[in-house]
């Protein structure tokens, strides 16, 4: 899902049979499929101008809001993957400067 402050939009990608399958997760994640789609559609709508939509801040509230909110997200702080590293390592080929 995308949110500006004039539009709302969704891009979905995959098959409707569930046995079609990306050859991993990595290659079916959001951020690999449906951004990309996201982007490019995006672009060409603020390309358009007589459509209208123009890039910017959301506008203010226009209602006075009494309520108070906290919506800071404290983050847990990630753990060193090991694994991740050896990876980088093996598709770098690194390994023998390493040894």
């Amino acid at each position: 899902m995308g949110v500006t402050k004039d539009l709302v939009t969704g891009v979905w990608v995959g098959g409707e049979d569930r046995s079609i399958h990306f050859r991993t997760s990595n290659l079916g994640e959001g951020s690999k499929t449906a951004l990309p789609v996201y982007g490019l559609f995006m672009e060409r709508i603020y390309k358009d101008k007589d459509l209208g939509y123009t890039m910017g801040r959301f506008p203010g509230p226009t209602v006075k809001i009494s309520k108070k909110y906290n919506c800071t997200t404290v983050l847990p702080k990630a753990e060193p993957d090991s694994t991740q590293l050896d990876l980088n390592l093996d598709i770098l080929d690194l390994s023998e400067f390493l040894q």
